[in-house]
């Protein structure tokens, strides 16, 4: 599992000059279901399809601070709906990588097979830092309260509290699944060619990452299109060819 930098220009090709912030900018102010768009950039910074331009803590502390802006700004019957759906949208997208590392971690054990202990330590890694960032994110709008007027803190502070308490197990049982998996050592990669149950270097990072890929695909309809167009493209060029 890799962080990385959720880019994306409007045409759907990677731009390194467009912050996430700019990404959730566009998904609230689109008014189509924002929390699904805001967990598919999300589960996009630990996918590893972005090149690494800033820590997934940074780039969600940049959510929220846009939330916050564009909540400010808003009327206050929707400042409310714009902070929850963000939120939701964290907190979703974050239980999402967590599971999708556990099912990879339980699935590899039942077959029988041991990632190698490198992946595992990356993987402990990313999830502890997806503890932190769930503990930022309650933090942050307990910080609002104490400087904001009006109730939309208030009952942000509270949302915030609740949805990352729910995604909290989550991480907690995909690193115990990890902490418990028989890992590969050094010494047994050697003979891997001769232990087809254990698993390379790399494979429970590209298992994750395809996963979460996949995952995302079938959350955006407009990049399920462009690839199903892609696919047909090549089929017509194997049949001319």
């Amino acid at each position: 599992m890799t962080i990385d930098h959720h880019e994306t220009s409007e045409s759907g090709n990677a731009d390194s000059t467009r912050p996430v912030s700019e990404d959730i900018r566009e998904a609230v102010e689109s008014g189509r279901d924002t929390a699904d768009q805001v967990r598919q950039i999300v589960v996009d910074l630990f996918s590893g399809k972005r090149s690494p331009v800033t820590s997934a803590r940074d780039a969600i502390q940049g959510m929220l601070q846009t939330a916050s802006d564009i909540a400010n700004r808003s009327a206050p019957e929707k400042a409310e709906s714009v902070v929850k759906n963000v939120i939701d949208g964290i907190g979703t997208g974050l239980r999402s990588v967590a599971q999708t590392t556990q099912d990879a971690v339980q699935d590899a054990t039942a077959r029988g097979q041991q990632f190698a202990s490198e992946d595992v330590e990356r993987a402990k890694k990313d999830l502890s830092n997806i503890g932190e960032i769930l503990v930022d994110t309650a933090k942050y709008f307990a910080g609002r309260v104490s400087s904001e007027t009006g109730s939309v803190y208030q009952n942000a502070k509270s949302h915030a509290e609740q949805a990352m308490a729910a995604a909290k197990p989550v991480v907690a049982s995909s690193l115990e699944a990890l902490t418990k998996h028989p890992i590969q050592t050094a010494g047994e990669a050697a003979g891997t060619a001769l232990r087809g149950s254990q698993l390379t270097a790399g494979a429970l990072l590209s298992f994750v990452s395809g996963a979460l890929a996949g995952a995302a695909e079938l959350l955006d309809p407009d990049r399920r299109k462009k690839s199903e167009e892609r696919t047909d493209g090549d089929d017509t060029a194997d049949k001319k060819s």
